[in-house]
């Protein structure tokens, strides 16, 4: 294929799993050893990942063409459309409840869907270079907020985020954020040329790192017990950032992290399908795609 795409894989994966989870951290009534909770959930998570990939690749390898072909393609189809519709209404809610007008919800899902589909269009080493972008445009909005924001910052005690009722936290946090590995299983296996798994286990380990991030960046700045009770706390945390008297309410950066990173994983997951009904023998795999994205995308608004 010519060009390397390792590097860009490991963005890919960073930004999927970090995506509108971030939003969510920390959940509703959080407890001590929250910290630890999270961090418990993210490496279920990609141990959940790994062994979806392996069965993936399994299904990759096998002849096919087959009925049972076909079904298991359907199967991970359906999958890839749930990850698709809550990512969407995620995001989709968040913007409407936080940054428009009352009832402007269509026309935000409007415009991203068009903007997904059009992706999804294109090639995988498309995705792949503007997920390079990004990532490098998340990470860098972050650092500076996370600098800015220090003079903000309370203490806040080690025991009250490591010790505590972790494994059932955790068990939450998994359930409600972190339980869709499966589309990118699908994805790296089926539409990004086999590139090793390791890449994707490091880009998941960054952006467990982003999402920790944000989750300290919340609790330092509104404590833990303050931070549970706000419904986007690390957006709301970039809001009372400052610089000067000129450059108030940041959060705007934040309103573009949450848009680029929902793109990224609703792209992997119109890629992932792409490339499934390709393998069921479709012939015009990306038509089918655009109808089923259009139909995953007006679920995300009703519910």
């Amino acid at each position: 294929m010519g060009k390397d795409y390792s590097f860009h894989k490991v963005c890919l994966a960073a930004i999927f799993f970090f995506d509108n989870a971030s939003l969510f951290i920390p959940l509703k009534n959080a407890k001590s050893g929250e910290l630890s909770a999270i961090l418990t959930a993210m490496a279920a998570s990609i141990v959940i990942y790994v062994l979806w990939y392996y069965a993936v690749d399994g299904f990759y390898r096998s002849k096919g063409g087959t009925v049972f072909s076909k079904a298991v393609c359907l199967l991970l189809i359906a999958a890839l459309l749930f990850t698709n519709t809550v990512s969407a209404a995620n995001f989709v809610d968040y913007m409407n409840g936080e940054v428009l007008i009352k009832n402007a919800k269509i026309f935000v899902l409007l415009i991203f869907a068009a903007i997904c589909i059009y992706v999804v269009s294109k090639s995988n080493e498309a995705a792949a270079k503007s997920a390079l972008l990004i990532f490098v445009f998340t990470v860098a909005v972050m650092a500076v907020m996370t600098v800015i924001s220090a003079k903000n910052f309370e203490a806040v005690s080690l025991k009250e985020l490591f010790v505590g009722k972790v494994v059932k936290r955790a068990s939450f946090y998994l359930y409600k954020v972190f339980l869709y590995p499966l589309a990118f299983a699908v994805f790296s296996r089926f539409a990004f040329f086999n590139v090793s798994v390791k890449k994707d286990i490091l880009g998941f380990a960054v952006g467990s790192a982003l999402i920790t991030v944000c989750f300290l960046s919340a609790v330092l700045t509104f404590t833990l017990p303050f931070a549970s009770k706000i419904d986007y706390a690390y957006p709301m945390s970039i809001s009372v950032v400052n610089i000067g008297e000129l450059y108030t309410r940041m959060d705007g950066f934040a309103y573009f992290i949450f848009f680029f990173s929902a793109l990224v994983k609703c792209t992997v997951c119109g890629l992932g399908i792409k490339m499934l009904l390709k393998r069921a023998g479709d012939r015009k795999p990306f038509a089918k795609t655009a109808i089923l994205m259009i139909l995953s995308f007006a679920a995300s608004y009703i519910v």
